[in-house]
């Protein structure tokens, strides 16, 4: 269980230089600085979320766990730090296919997509004793069934329990043998049937792991039995880019977190209870160079390319294709993020395809993988 470090010596200098500031929220930058982050909105009384679900809104196991005392509709799991026994678990259970990941997603090791014993142990092998993106040494991993239906993600902010839609996107995925990778998220329509039951669903979920003020993301599938979550997490959603977002939906999560915190009062007149407007078809489509083989850096002229194509928003071709920082060997392929926007549907989906041949020559699977 995550130790929240509410009443460190650390914590208290920490609050105590804030406090001459004048602060008006304490925000997680990343997942790993969330119970911090809690115990110094707690500290300061300052608005925040509760101190107490802080390793439930980072540890997945605990995530569960929260969701099944209130009764929210949750995936079975397990976990554990012995590779040979949570692939029993899985054997005695037969619940292939199964997904293997770390319990935080700043663990640093992907998830992983099991069709028998043998995949099940081989990917908790590599959980288990890799490091996050913190330094720490991963002791656990998790077994999780396999959600069937499409992903998506909620992206939402909170003042007092009043919270705003900011975003709903259907996601999919992709295999890269056996890792599940992003392939493009699609932005849904905020008045549909499906987005009334996922955003029902999502006020369960902020509710159970006590997230009431501030930024949101949460990641669903959309199972025949209704939502069910995979993570969730009080920081900004990945992909926010406020002038895109501002086109593609009339608001972004990044200026409205702002919003809610320096002018509560506005924010719940304005927007609590309310969800975005849907402007035109928009794709965030993640890109990979080097597919079939060892990351490779981007050429420029493919860059050049994609960021002409009239949809393309804003294309981040990633790190290694501005060559900052070595190439180094890797399971998984470098990837960028282009961010596009169009009227036509027929046309944006022509530019995804354009991109896809231009930053990958390598054939790709016809039906992206489920991301559940």
């Amino acid at each position: 269980m995550l130790r929240i470090p509410g009443s460190t010596p650390r914590t208290a200098e920490l609050a105590a230089r804030l406090a001459s500031r004048n602060p008006l929220c304490v925000l997680a930058g990343e997942e790993s600085c969330g119970p911090l982050a809690d115990a110094l909105a707690e500290r300061l009384g300052l608005p925040g979320n509760a101190a107490e679900l802080s390793g439930a809104r980072r540890d997945k196991e605990a995530m569960g766990r929260a969701l099944q005392r209130v009764g929210v509709r949750r995936a079975e799991q397990w976990y554990g730090g012995n590779a040979e026994a949570l692939a029993d678990r899985a054997e005695e259970h037969g619940l292939y296919p199964v997904v293997v990941s770390p319990l935080s997603r700043a663990a640093g090791a992907a998830s992983v997509l099991c069709r028998d014993r043998r995949e099940v142990r081989r990917a908790a092998e590599a959980v288990v004793g890799a490091r996050s993106h913190g330094g720490a040494v991963n002791s656990q991993a998790l077994l999780r069934e396999f959600l069937p239906g499409p992903a998506y993600t909620v992206d939402s902010v909170s003042r007092d329990g009043q919270s705003c839609i900011v975003a709903i996107h259907r996601r999919h995925t992709r295999r890269y043998g056996a890792y599940l990778l992003p392939d493009r998220a699609e932005l849904a329509a905020p008045d549909s049937a499906v987005a009334a039951e996922l955003v029902a669903y999502n006020r369960q979920v902020l509710d159970a792991l006590g997230i009431r003020n501030g930024p949101s993301h949460t990641d669903l599938v959309l199972t025949p039995a209704g939502p069910v979550l995979v993570d969730a997490g009080v920081q900004l959603g990945p992909g926010v880019l406020p002038g895109y977002d501002d086109l593609s939906r009339g608001v972004n999560q990044a200026d409205l977190t702002a919003l809610a915190f320096a002018e509560p009062e506005e924010f719940r007149r304005r927007w609590a209870g309310r969800s975005y407007t849907k402007l035109c078809e928009a794709q965030v489509v993640d890109t990979t160079a080097g597919f079939a083989g060892p990351p490779r850096a981007l050429d420029r002229h493919v860059v050049d390319a994609v960021e002409a194509l009239s949809s393309v928003y804003f294309f981040d071709a990633g790190h290694r294709a501005r060559g900052r920082g070595p190439v180094t060997p890797s399971p998984r392929p470098a990837s960028g993020v282009a961010y596009t926007l169009h009227s036509s549907p027929r046309l944006l989906e022509e530019d995804r395809l354009r991109i896809r041949r231009l930053t990958d020559g390598q054939p790709r699977p016809q039906e992206p993988a489920c991301a559940g």
